[in-house]
């Protein structure tokens, strides 16, 4: 929690296993014996505070419940599934980057992406060779800036080799966004 907190941002995503989020929110039951039971030693009393008041925040957060009733297999899908959900977007691999980041940044400055009258962009370039590097770095920057996001490449190429064309094209985008 301290790393959540202190400006990081780090984030924190609680796994309640085979225990109620109340009982972490409120030290309750084996929480409340185990607080009680650290008290009364006195060894750890200096951060017991701060240990009840992490598990407080903790329990106020919502998360991946595991109990008797929860299948492993469905239980560590819906917690790879959050994990995967919360990670940066890996950029597109480029063999041979171009190298000219300042007309990378005067091309994000007219889509102006950081303005606060942008909501939603659709971008489409035609080109071939280096344009379609130029455009995949250009991805690479911008694509931070959005909760989706999608590439499509050698759309021509993609629509003549399968039989069904654009379907293929709206699929792959409709299940990347």
């Amino acid at each position: 929690m301290e790393c959540s907190s202190n400006g990081r941002k780090r984030p924190v995503i609680p796994i309640y296993y085979y225990v109620a989020d109340s009982d972490v929110k409120f030290q309750l039951n084996k929480y409340g014996k185990a607080m009680a039971a650290h008290e009364k030693k006195g060894r750890y009393n200096h951060k017991l505070q701060a240990w009840k008041l992490a598990l407080s925040e903790v329990g106020k957060i919502y998360g991946q419940r595991c109990n008797q009733n929860t299948a492993w297999g469905v239980a560590i899908n819906n917690i790879v599934e959050e994990v995967t959900r919360r990670l940066p977007p890996l950029p597109l691999y480029i063999d041979r980057p171009l190298g000219c980041d300042s007309e990378l940044e005067v091309a994000k400055l007219c889509l102006e992406i950081d303005s606060p009258h942008a909501t939603c962009l659709i971008l489409g370039i035609y080109g071939e060779g280096e344009i379609s590097k130029f455009v995949a770095e250009l991805y690479n920057k911008i694509r931070p800036h959005f909760a989706t996001a999608s590439f499509l490449s050698n759309i021509s190429e993609k629509t003549n080799e399968s039989g069904r064309g654009l379907e293929d094209l709206q699929e792959t985008l409709l299940l990347e966004i």
